[in-house]
């Protein structure tokens, strides 16, 4: 948040700014582009999630950015490294971010005291898919994918003991373009 955020407004419209490039929230995300507003493009966290970083290409006519993935495990085998962690670093870290996702879901169950067994189980699956598929921008769903999430027996199991799990589940569902590239042209003055 910026305390002079009107301000830099004004500025990004009086220079024509057309993309924006930001980042510390961990997710991958593109956001605006309405009427004199800029793009802004937030790169993933390179620490928490599947290594990704942009590559942006400008030319006279477009500026590009392109969400890639660095890969771990191909320089730890190539450096021959035997650690199994790093030699499987993309499934390493997917794994602790969810299994850190499915703790969201448990501690959730746990303060209502309601939640148990196998269901709990799946529904803390669903939270941790959906959450992962936000932070590394592979969260663009059809209106025929959300509704079969939120028909999900996973879903009206957390609907049913949770206000909080249903709507952030919600808000991980809202993009309607891409968060992994975006290509803008750039007028002529």
């Amino acid at each position: 948040m910026l305390d002079n955020a009107d301000e830099v407004k004004k500025l990004f419209t009086e220079y024509q700014v057309p993309i924006v490039f930001s980042g510390h929230i961990h997710a991958q995300d593109i956001l605006g582009g309405t009427t004199g507003d800029p793009q802004e493009v937030v790169t993933s966290s390179f620490a928490m999630t599947d290594q990704a970083y942009g590559v942006i290409t400008l030319n006279e006519q477009e500026i590009t950015y392109q969400r890639e993935n660095l890969s771990v495990d191909e320089w730890a085998q190539a450096q021959g490294l035997s650690n199994p962690d790093l030699l499987n670093y993309r499934d390493y870290l997917q794994d602790l971010f969810l299994k850190d996702s499915q703790a969201m879901t448990y501690s959730s169950a746990y303060r209502t005291g309601d939640f148990a067994g196998t269901e709990l189980t799946a529904a803390a699956d669903l939270v941790a898919e959906l959450n992962w598929n936000f932070f590394t921008g592979h969260d663009l769903y059809t209106a025929d994918e959300k509704a079969a999430i939120q028909n999900s027996a996973e879903y009206q199991f957390l609907s049913s003991r949770s206000d909080f799990l249903p709507s952030y589940l919600d808000s991980l569902m809202t993009d309607t373009t891409s968060d992994l590239e975006i290509s803008i042209p750039l007028s002529k003055k």
